[in-house]
């Protein structure tokens, strides 16, 4: 059964979005990985911390951001148009 509305995080059709963190002092939800300090207040933010990356059955290496098909047996030999390389480093 496929989804019905697409939620961006919830991963199981594809790779989730990163969930935004919210700042601890104002509240703000900040999406953007790549900020270490809030866009509003300037309070620091928790570090981000990727999706552990998981072997899919689809594209037979492991995935960067995995998502829910990842764990399905794949019967087809097409390749997964989402899979994201793991980058060593």
């Amino acid at each position: 059964m496929g989804c019905y509305l697409h939620n961006p995080y919830c991963g199981k059709c594809r790779p989730p979005l990163p969930m935004p963190r919210p700042c601890s002092v104002c509240k703000t939800l900040c999406e953007d990985i790549t900020l270490t300090h809030c866009a509003e207040c300037g309070a620091e933010l928790a570090p981000y911390v990727p999706p552990v990356p998981r072997y899919c059955n689809r594209q037979q290496e492991l995935c960067a951001n995995p998502c829910g098909k990842a764990e399905a047996v794949s019967l087809s030999h097409n390749p997964c148009p989402l899979h994201t390389r793991v980058v060593e480093g």
